[in-house]
């Protein structure tokens, strides 16, 4: 069985039912001279992790990729307002300009989203994971999570433009404490004293923090057969 099955990060069956061998084809339409022409294409993995209501939100996030992964949470809502979307935060980082915007469409949505950290999840990124349903909000053993003070910003200019922005920056600051003092529980004199430097947690600090709620861990060969088990029990008793 592989590491990705045992992680418990994936829906149950994703793997048999994803078709990875690369079978499913995908309708493909081209509308040209008044007649449509249907092809078809191969699924690619974004596809398959779209299918089943899963968001990746990775790497350096810019503007582009800010608003890409908030077409993909409003879609899925747009599909399904009831089932959960399951946003998974992996190797990110990201200026507050451009993870507010997810952050605020998180809260928007009326379809619960659950995360998942994986990776290192570092600055402002940190409050992807936090916003999650409260109870849904997991990470793998091995996650790294750093809270610290938005950072990347150049200032130029005039020094009126300079201190312009750098209210701006200053403003931006204390919006993110605002938010993991709300979404973590901690008062705002513990978030103010390690946001002085950058402060890493590891996972289990992370759920003591209250960034998470769960750590997933790997479970036994035995024990996750018995839950498939339970879970095809249930299925048949449905179509009874």
């Amino acid at each position: 069985m592989s590491d990705e099955k045992k992680s418990g990060i994936f829906p149950p069956g994703f793997f048999e039912r994803s078709g990875l061998a690369g079978h499913e084809l995908l309708p493909k339409a081209a509308v040209g001279a008044g007649t449509t022409v249907v092809e078809e294409r191969r699924m690619t993995i974004e596809d398959l992790l779209m299918r089943h209501r899963i968001v990746f939100l990775e790497g350096i996030i810019d503007y582009e990729w800010s608003n890409n992964i908030i077409k993909r949470l409003l879609f899925m809502q747009y599909e399904d307002r009831r089932s959960p979307i399951n946003l998974y935060v992996s190797n990110v980082w990201g200026d507050i300009s451009t993870i507010l915007p997810i952050y605020d469409t998180i809260q928007y949505l009326h379809c619960k989203v659950h995360t998942v950290g994986i990776g290192m999840i570092l600055g402002a990124a940190t409050i992807a994971i936090a916003a999650g349903e409260k109870g849904e909000r997991y990470c793998l053993p091995n996650t790294r999570i750093m809270i610290s003070q938005p950072k990347g910003r150049k200032f130029y200019g005039q020094t009126s433009d300079v201190e312009i922005h750098f209210k701006e920056w200053q403003r931006d600051t204390e919006r993110l404490k605002e938010l993991l003092v709300y979404h973590t529980g901690q008062d705002a004199a513990r978030i103010e004293k390690d946001f002085a430097r950058d402060f890493w947690m590891g996972a289990a600090e992370a759920k003591e923090y209250g960034i998470v709620d769960e750590i997933l861990e790997p479970k036994e060969d035995e024990e996750e057969e018995k839950e498939d088990e339970k879970s095809d029990d249930k299925s048949e008793d449905k179509k009874d």
